[in-house]
């Protein structure tokens, strides 16, 4: 009888103990909250709802406290175990195996652990929005850097895939998510747990986000007219572009490149200008020498982009303009060293506006901005090719001969190279040097049906011209002993 009602007695402690910590952890007076849950494990040493909320409200303090790694260390790993213990107490207990991914995700980096334990809540779990909140977190995983923790069970590819298999999953369970970020907010206990704060929050609830993640994933991975359909959808919600801080400025810029590589060049350039015309007029003053915030230049190699697309339509003239709007801010930086433009961007847009150049036949101005491309890379293969051709263009054989030798010095399987070379050589004449040139490339496309049939022509007229030579010069000494 004294044992039932101490039992009773221990029972509403425990409920009270409870109470109290609930409302601490709601004002965030988290150590109290921790202390009144320590005392009910104290009297209940099985007490799996105790372990599980002390584990979510040390994860609530590692998150608070995430820039300090000391005490970010100290309750994740607290967390850890307090979840581990509820796992060791209850095997099918979902909450535990959920809060338990999130630390290893997030606080011990180890993705692979992290979507095994979202997978055994996913599996125990059967409301279809908790469902919703758990995808979410293990497509996260799957696409988290470093991969090397997965110790090769997948590719990176394999992995991409998995994750929007994930999103893909979301959008079928809680379509009403998917668009507007509704769902989410459905939560095991909400004065213990953690909910996202400020822009990480806002991110979460934009109206189709997940069509953004998934996006982001076939963009990757190379499936462009995917991406295409997925970032349309998240444009729907948020067409307006306003500056490099927009939500929807990486999707602009990653649509338009999927518009690239699917043929779509005008589509890409509609979508390259909504982000040039909010920066045109401040580049226009920095050029002009007045003071813009740097920020502002981060997205610049969008008019590397823009001008690419309007090479491929033809429109050299604008694309030529975007190249060298540019150039001009690579130099002026490179003098003034006042933000941050790589050598490789420069270079890629030096040679860009030569090929351009050559399209429009200003051979000499293509022929600058290769050398320009060299100067910043001196082992650009293809500045060295196309120097050759514009010299060619002009007359320069010799040049042109000298560049397509530095050419297959630095590639030697280049078959262009010595086919375009074996052109020149017939130009002037050298039949010998074209036809070894024909030669090599037998050796590296014994498919080219077109350069076999020059080679044996060559050879042919070599064959004929030395019977020529042969005649000639017997008749000449024929025609010496008769007149002699």
């Amino acid at each position: 009888m004294k044992k039932s009602k101490l039992d009773k007695l221990n029972g509403n402690l425990i409920k009270s103990f409870f109470k109290r910590a609930e409302h601490y952890a709601d004002i965030g007076e988290h150590d109290k909250s921790i202390d009144d849950l320590t005392k009910i494990i104290e009297l209940n040493p099985q007490h799996t709802d105790a372990y599980l909320s002390r584990g979510i409200v040390y994860l609530k303090i590692a998150i608070i406290n995430r820039s300090h790694t000391k005490i970010n260390n100290l309750n994740s790993n607290k967390a850890m175990e307090d979840f581990t213990k509820v796992i060791h107490l209850d095997p099918v207990n979902k909450e535990a195996y959920y809060y338990r991914g999130r630390v290893y995700g997030q606080h011990k980096y180890d993705p692979a652990k992290a979507v095994e334990d979202f997978t055994k809540a996913f599996e125990l779990t059967s409301d279809e929005r908790r469902k919703v909140l758990i995808l979410l977190y293990r497509a996260k995983e799957y696409d988290r850097v470093p991969r090397r923790t997965w110790n090769n069970l997948w590719s990176p590819r394999e992995l991409d895939i998995k994750a929007i298999d994930d999103y893909t999953k979301i959008i079928e369970l809680d379509p009403e998510y998917a668009n507007d970020g509704n769902g989410i907010n459905v939560i095991h206990r909400p004065q213990f747990d953690y909910k996202p704060t400020g822009y990480i929050y806002e991110k979460y609830h934009s109206m189709g986000y997940i069509y953004e993640l998934r996006a982001e994933l076939y963009y990757k991975i190379g499936e462009y007219s995917s991406a295409i359909d997925d970032y349309t959808r998240y444009l729907s919600f948020h067409p307006v572009y306003e500056d490099f801080f927009s939500d929807n400025h990486f999707a602009y810029i990653n649509r338009g490149k999927s518009f690239q590589f699917t043929g779509e060049y005008r589509k890409a350039v509609r979508d390259y200008t909504k982000i040039i015309a909010t920066l045109d007029p401040k580049i226009s003053d920095f050029l002009a020498g007045q003071k813009v915030d740097l920020y502002l230049f981060d997205p610049v190699d969008i008019y590397i982009y823009r001008g690419n697309a309007y090479k491929q339509l033809g429109q050299f003239k604008n694309a030529i303009h975007d190249y060298t709007t540019f150039i001009e801010l690579f130099i002026k930086n490179n003098i003034e060293e006042t933000f941050f433009l790589s050598d490789i961007e420069a270079k890629d847009c030096y040679y860009n506006r030569g090929l351009t150049y050559s399209e429009l036949h200003q051979h000499e101005k293509a022929i600058d901005d290769y050398t320009k491309t060299i100067e910043l890379d001196s082992e650009y293969t293809l500045a060295y090719y196309n120097r050759g051709i514009a010299y060619e263009k002009i007359g320069e054989y010799q040049k042109a001969i000298n560049e397509y030798t530095k050419t297959i010095k630095l590639d030697s399987e280049y078959v262009e190279a010595y086919n375009t070379r074996s052109r020149t050589y017939r130009i002037i004449g050298d039949i010998e040097k074209a036809i070894n040139d024909l030669s090599q490339v037998m050796i590296l496309d014994p498919e080219d049906d077109e350069s076999a049939k020059i080679r044996r022509d060559l050879v042919n007229q070599a064959i004929e011209q030395k019977l020529d030579f042969i005649q000639k010069k017997r008749f000449k000494r024929t025609n010496k002993d008769y007149t002699s």
